[in-house]
């Protein structure tokens, strides 16, 4: 007898009727348990490197339902099929069949090729990829991004949670997502930023955006386990689009609160996926070469406005928060 669903997941005996879940998801096949790794439970520091560990591919996950594969299609279309926002509220699954959409859905594949080219030349990288001659490439610090605008008082979290991990911002908000901003990195780098978003989200999308941002994570690094916090998680759909990964990438989530294990779900070069960012999550670049993400954060309001920074400016988060305002 198959697994009952779990949040999105396939189950073995469902193969015949794919059940839908949330607002408009196709659903793949079975999912079969792996055999547990990571360390024994020692208390919280579980959470950081332990667990069980049940291995996905892209056939056990719901995947989102395009009106048309071919033709261009405006980001209200797709919205309805997306996950839907008051998911966002919830911390953990239901182990309950039929009560859960999916914490994870599978968004259509898309070329970065563009992205990726443009990427390597800022990183003095040869076109065809390979290790950078410095990790991290000088254009991954704050230092190296010349012409960009900064969001201060954000370190602490990068610090805290993501050690190793360097990142590129184009669009950011408040806490709340009712304040915006869009750096000079958005106008340079958009020309190739604006094809992939709209080729996965649909035109309009960037006129939606609370965040846009590229992820560099270090051969070692992790993203020790947290939930994304702040109004801005529960008003945005998280999009992910991999650029660069290796195989010994490991992206996984927890969905229950009362067992050890972790759910890994595949990642591959141009293949999009929305997940639920509060649920806990944690990476490990365990590889000899780096990973690089595009993370979108995308609203559903159509009456967004940006305030368009300065190369130079920085931008205080705090005020940002508090006033609407950077100064």
């Amino acid at each position: 007898m198959g697994m009952c669903p779990v949040d999105g997941l396939g189950t073995g005996d469902s193969l015949a009727a794919p059940r839908r879940g949330g607002r408009h998801g196709r659903l793949h096949g079975g999912l079969g348990r792996q055999p547990g790794e990571g360390a024994p439970r020692v208390g919280n520091s579980d959470l950081d490197s332990g667990g069980k560990v049940r291995r996905t591919t892209y056939s056990d996950w719901m995947e989102t339902e395009y009106a048309s594969e071919a033709r261009a299609f405006d980001v209200g279309e797709l919205l309805p099929r997306m996950l839907p926002l008051e998911e966002k509220h919830k911390a953990w699954a239901s182990r309950e069949p039929g009560r859960n959409a999916s914490f994870y859905r599978l968004l259509r594949p898309v070329d970065v090729a563009p992205l990726v080219a443009k990427l390597r030349r800022a990183e003095g990288r040869p076109p065809e990829g390979g290790a950078p001659a410095s990790e991290p490439p000088r254009v991954w610090t704050y230092d190296g991004q010349e012409g960009q605008a900064f969001i201060d008082g954000r370190e602490d979290n990068m610090k805290q949670f993501k050690p190793g991990v360097y990142d590129m911002k184009f669009v950011f908000s408040s806490n709340n997502a009712k304040h915006t901003v869009r750096t000079p990195y958005w106008r340079e780098w958009e020309d190739v930023l604006r094809p992939i978003i709209e080729a996965v989200l649909g035109r309009g999308a960037c006129e939606r955006l609370i965040r846009a941002q590229l992820a560099y994570m270090t051969p070692g690094a992790k993203i020790l386990h947290h939930r994304d916090t702040g109004n801005w998680v529960k008003a945005a759909h998280r999009v992910h689009v991999p650029l660069e990964v290796n195989d010994r990438t490991r992206f996984q989530v927890k969905l229950h609160e009362d067992d050890d294990e972790w759910v890994q779900i595949p990642l591959e070069e141009g293949r999009a996926f929305e997940i639920n960012n509060n649920f806990m999550h944690r990476v490990f670049n365990d590889g000899e070469l780096h990973r690089t993400h595009l993370l979108i954060d995308l609203g559903e309001q159509d009456d967004r406005t940006y305030i368009d920074l300065q190369p130079g400016e920085h931008c205080e988060y705090a005020k940002l928060n508090k006033f609407g305002v950077c100064h």
